[in-house]
């Protein structure tokens, strides 16, 4: 009968003979430490045994493309993508390289997506790439489904980033892991987490009190402010033409925008005398491109409030004054003469008596 060999020879308190030297505690100490550097060392040569065990690397993802803003953007090699809050679709395009993996009739492989804030998971469908070749899935994280369960005739669960609880003050984090199912049974092949920060506006608009009397000419103040705190280039306004109002220009280019600068800008507003009365809203499309090149467009709505022509009370005010002015003039000059000639007649009658006949 073979004796089990002990490979670290590593027996236990009864069977460790006591040591036939006598040892101080000095040389006690030393001997525990170099035993705790030991125990650490084989553990950490054990993990790393572990790990290695745990991915294979016979499947590789070489890409993964995720919408950002209105483009792409590759996180295969880490980086944060930002999306619009409720934003529909959001792909996750995701290329495997099969180089090593042979794939038989039985065989596949499977994409498990796991939501590292809340524990959210979903499974795709089976995946078949032949050896030696590659492909891509695609993921829409707006649409996220079971899709083992399907396989199973189980029941297809369907969610959304934006239905899933997910917190979205924080950016979202994914981590995708690929599993391959052959004659050995599953086996861990690779595995990459993404970043996804939700932005609901990049871009923030106030506008000044913008009233303009009825046939007359005015002006539209706008404000912009750029709320990320990464540049955005090539930032213009252009204003959609309501047939209401002249607007000069119709396109304002303001050119690149610091994290959080904000800016204001203005629009010349002519109405015409047909305009009727009230308030009128404009919508102001912003486009630009963030700090990864991706263009951006979104659609603002500014107000603008059309008064009735302000009567010209200072003019009729001046003409009253020159009127009343002239008036009380021309009066103080009418009493004074009749008072000089009624002096003058005096004096006649003193001077010359009247001769009776």
């Amino acid at each position: 009968m073979k004796r089990p060999i002990n490979v670290f020879r590593i027996g236990t308190f009864a069977n460790v003979g006591r040591p036939v030297l006598a040892v101080n505690g000095k040389t006690r100490l030393v001997a525990v430490f170099l035993s705790i550097l030991l125990v650490s060392y084989i553990l950490l040569v054990m993990d790393n045994l572990s790990v290695s065990a745990q991915l294979e690397r016979d499947a590789v993802f070489t890409s993964i493309k995720v919408t950002n803003g209105i483009g792409v953007k590759d996180l295969i090699n880490g980086g944060t993508a930002k999306i619009y809050y409720n934003q529909d679709p959001v792909y996750v395009n995701i290329t495997l390289l099969n180089f090593n993996c042979s794939m038989t009739s039985e065989s596949l492989f499977r994409l498990k997506v796991i939501s590292v804030p809340t524990g959210n998971a979903w499974e795709s469908a089976d995946i078949h790439v032949a050896e030696g070749n590659s492909s891509e899935i695609t993921f829409d994280l707006c649409r996220m489904y079971c899709g083992s369960c399907a396989q199973s005739g189980g029941t297809v669960m369907i969610d959304s980033i934006w239905s899933s609880g997910e917190n979205l003050s924080q950016p979202l984090v994914f981590t995708f892991r690929l599993y391959y199912y052959g004659i050995t049974g599953r086996v861990f092949e690779e595995e990459k987490s993404i970043t996804i920060a939700v932005v609901k506006e990049f871009v923030a608009f106030s506008q000044e009190q913008n009233k303009i009397e009825n046939g007359k000419t005015g002006s539209l103040g706008i404000s912009v402010s750029n709320l990320d705190d990464e540049i955005i280039h090539d930032l213009n306004l252009t204003i959609d033409d309501s047939g209401v109002f002249e607007l000069s220009p119709s396109m304002r280019e303001l050119g690149d925008f610091e994290g959080s600068e904000k800016r204001t800008t203005t629009f010349d507003v002519k109405t015409s005398e047909a305009t009727e009365i009230g308030t009128y809203n404009i919508t102001v499309q912003v486009a630009y491109r963030d700090f990864s090149g991706s263009t951006h467009v979104e659609s603002k709505t500014v107000s603008i409030v059309v008064e009735p022509e302000s009567f010209p009370y200072l003019i009729i005010f001046a003409i009253a004054a020159v009127a009343i002015v002239g008036t009380g003039g021309f009066l103080f000059f009418r009493m004074r003469s009749a008072r000089g000639e009624k002096r003058a007649a005096k004096k006649v009658q003193n001077c010359c008596p009247t001769v009776l006949e």
